[in-house]
């Protein structure tokens, strides 16, 4: 005892009165004093019993590396955290400084330590629970976000992030607001005063659209709450969702309910006003009047199944995956050449072209082709049909030599006012092929052609750019 006092007063190792000092020697503790300030046991307890015997088995490397650099000489002082055993509790965590002191002609290391078993479980818990949110976090398709109240900070955000934003998250991380750079211009304005309203402590609730590439627009919702601390916002957090498919179909079945409405009342006004001229009349006008009725029907059927294809399309699940468009293309022309057999049909396309679709796509195009065949208002339809590769998209495009589209009949697919109470389209055929090519990420163009007739031109993802 009198050997590790004298070790323990000689030292220049500044040394902490609630520490406990062994004294080891080649393993072996040798001399204690103050155990039990540290552990449930006395000083004898420990005297003459191997070191490494205490220690929990996954901590013995780095406490014995610790020491035999001590033994060398390679360091004079070194400091290590590990878990000592005892009979009455599982372990204690201790931070030790091991030492020699080259003043002391003593051999041996004295090994000084305090029990930080409190806050290293604390740590522990804290980091459990850490992790579990993380893993909650890390499963949802959310993101999950936090910022200081001034938004100079990123403090947390899942990796989410990087699949709606399309941005990696070291971006991010180095300029906590460059998430605004991705937001549409026309809601960038709206976005930041949202931000401004949470970080003067009122939450948020608010939707708008983000543009990861100048070509595709994507909407999302975003929910924030302030963190308050002392009555002060410290800190905001909240979620964002990626709510495109939603608004889109949102957005297609209001258009198809307004469309179906206004066709089914006139052609049922229609189908009611020639029945009461037949049942008036016994004359040739009775069977023109049948006719038109029997034809005005199977067009109303032909709506009311058209209107079934697309509510299928709508709820069914649409999830994209790879697709031959060649393959789809060659398919929907023989299918359509089989029931127009004086048509010609000219095919343009190279050996592949794989393309990231719904799997309705199949009769989106098939829908083109028949359109273009039926409608050509010829008895020897032509049409002319091409898939070509450019610039990251499958191209397909589809022309005749019909009648020119009627302009309201597009505007309907690409303009949102466009089916407002004064007007309804009424090419619900061409409704379903832009919900099949809006669903699979893709967009759908119209143009006249300069000899007469039309054009349509589909872009759909090509399937090396998104596997």
């Amino acid at each position: 005892m009198a050997i590790l006092g004298e070790l323990v007063e000689s030292s220049t190792i500044p040394l902490h009165t609630q520490e406990m000092h062994l004294l080891v020697d080649d393993g072996v503790i040798t001399e204690a004093h103050g155990v039990d300030r540290v552990l449930p046991v006395d000083d004898s307890a420990l005297v003459s019993t191997q070191f490494v015997d205490h220690l929990h088995p996954d901590d013995r490397d780095i406490v014995t590396t610790a020491l035999a650099s001590i033994a060398e000489g390679s360091v004079c002082v070194t400091e290590v955290e590990y878990r000592f055993l005892t009979n009455q509790d599982p372990h204690i965590w201790l931070r030790s400084r091991l030492a020699s002191d080259p003043t002391s002609e003593i051999n041996g290391c004295l090994v000084s330590s305090v029990d930080i078993t409190p806050s290293t479980r604390a740590t522990t818990v804290r980091q459990r629970v850490n992790d579990r949110f993380k893993q909650l976090v890390e499963s949802t398709d959310d993101v999950v976000w936090m910022y200081t109240a001034d938004w100079e900070q990123l403090l947390f955000i899942n990796s989410v992030y990087e699949s709606v934003w399309e941005q990696p998250l070291e971006r991010l991380e180095a300029e906590p607001m460059s998430f605004l750079e991705v937001v549409h211009p026309a809601d960038r304005e709206r976005t930041m005063d949202a931000m401004g309203r949470l970080s003067a402590g009122i939450p948020i609730d608010i939707e708008f659209r983000i543009q990861p590439d100048p070509n595709r627009t994507r909407w999302v919702w975003a929910q924030g709450q302030p963190i308050f601390e002392d009555g002060t916002v410290s800190r905001v957090g909240g979620f964002v969702r990626d709510i495109t498919r939603r608004r889109q179909r949102s957005h297609h079945l209001d258009v198809i309910d307004r469309v179906l409405r206004h066709n089914l009342r006139n052609d049922l006004n229609v189908i009611l006003g020639y029945a009461e001229v037949a049942a008036e009349r016994n004359d040739d006008t009775v069977a023109a009047a049948i006719d038109r009725i029997r034809n005005t029907s199977e067009r109303l059927l032909e709506t009311v199944e058209k209107q079934r294809e697309i509510v299928d399309v709508l709820t069914r699940r649409t999830e994209q995956r790879q697709l031959e468009l060649v393959d789809v293309a060659t398919t929907a022309v023989e299918m359509i050449r089989c029931e127009h057999d004086n048509g010609q049909f000219d095919v343009s396309c190279p050996a592949s072209a794989p393309a990231v679709a719904v799997p309705m796509i199949e009769e989106a195009i098939a829908e083109l082709v028949q359109n273009a065949a039926t409608y050509a208002g010829v008895n020897e339809p032509i049409v002319d049909i091409s898939v070509e590769q450019a610039d990251g998209f499958v191209v397909v495009s589809i022309a005749d030599r019909g009648p020119t589209i009627p302009e309201q009949e597009i505007a309907v697919l690409t303009e949102p006012s466009a089916h407002g109470p004064l007007y309804h389209g009424s090419g619900l055929g061409l409704w379903f092929v832009y919900c099949v090519v809006d669903l699979s990420g893709g967009s759908i163009d119209f143009s006249k052609r300069d000899r007469g007739g039309n054009r349509i031109t589909i872009r759909l993802p090509a399937a090396d750019s998104q596997y």
